[in-house]
């Protein structure tokens, strides 16, 4: 008898066991599978996934074709599409921090240009991509005005010249108020009265003073600022490296009031390509400039917009084909 319930048993006991191992499996696949077949870069891109949804290329397809209703619409997507492609690219993002460092840079530069379209009354895409040449050509239909702002005739001091712009600065930039316990702006700004800069206008003041975000942001970061960035050379201490960084904003502020001059009356900007720190680009009308990122043939355009089969042939003239 005993012998005959133990032959019963036996079977029922390694069903059991089988159906326990199936059942843990199915539960926790990626605690017992992940560390044995993960490649390296499959990992990394769980890392970068996990960081950001849209860092799978599924994923962002998929919100490319939601539908826009609204501007506001329109900066929640383009802000998130962007940001996945920049966590994706590995651009030095690595923590949750850093994600929403950069999504707040992106989210600002969307929402300046979706301001711009709301101003003149023309509607979003209709999916979250940049708008058509057709709508930047409608907002260019008139000409700029070129205003220029209105000279500053006081003491070259830190309380004078704030008390003539820092008010109207606040207004404008409220999360200024954020990088003062970084560095304060009264101090921020006696570093370039120190150094011989002269502010002539309203225009001078908010360059000065908003370039310290871009100091910030690497403050934090040795390897970033001792290997050199925003167009200043490697530094061997913090101190050196803001003191190189302050001389970079001296000179692209004079670079572009010479540009200015040299073109009275005439809308311009300037790009300081980061891979040649020492040169700029005046950038006015259909001026456009191409750089090819890598060898696959990705390329980076600064200046007018160019249209969809314009991207295409210069696309393809980079790859060789």
């Amino acid at each position: 008898m005993t012998r005959h319930r133990l032959f019963i048993g036996i079977p029922i006991l390694l069903m059991l066991g089988f159906a326990l191992v199936f059942f843990l499996r199915a539960e926790s696949p990626t605690v017992l599978l992940e560390p044995m077949y993960l490649s390296p870069e499959a990992r990394t891109e769980a890392v970068r996934l996990r960081l950001h949804p849209l860092t799978s290329e599924k994923k962002r397809k998929a919100a490319e074709k939601k539908r826009v209703e609204t501007w506001d619409d329109w900066v929640d997507f383009r802000t998130e599409i962007l940001l996945g492609d920049w966590v994706k690219d590995d651009a030095g993002v690595d923590t949750p921090e850093e994600v929403e460092a950069i999504r707040a840079r992106i989210r600002g530069s969307a929402m300046e240009t979706a301001e711009l379209f709301k101003a003149e009354g023309i509607p979003p895409p209709a999916t979250p991509e940049w708008p058509s040449p057709e709508a930047w050509e409608q907002l260019k239909a008139d000409d700029p005005v070129v205003v220029h702002p209105t000279p500053y005739e006081g003491p070259q001091t830190t309380d004078a010249i704030m008390a003539a712009y820092d008010a109207g600065y606040v207004e404008l930039f409220p999360n200024t108020l954020d990088y003062d316990s970084h560095y304060s702006r009264k101090e921020w700004l006696q570093r370039f009265l120190d150094k011989g800069v002269v502010i002539e206008n309203a225009t001078d003041y908010d360059f000065y003073l908003k370039s310290r975000f871009y100091l910030i942001e690497v403050a934090t970061d040795m390897e970033r600022w001792k290997n050199g960035a925003h167009g200043v050379g490697p530094a061997d201490s913090l101190e050196a490296y803001e003191d190189g960084f302050i001389e970079r904003q001296i000179w692209e502020r004079q670079i572009y009031k010479q540009v200015r001059a040299e073109n009275p009356g005439k809308s311009i900007g300037i790009f300081f390509p980061t891979n040649h720190p020492d040169k700029y680009l005046p950038v006015q009308g259909n001026t456009t400039y191409v750089r090819r990122k890598d060898y696959s043939g990705a390329i980076h355009t600064w200046g007018a917009m160019l249209t969809h089969k314009q991207l295409l042939i210069i696309w393809h003239s980079s790859r060789g084909d």
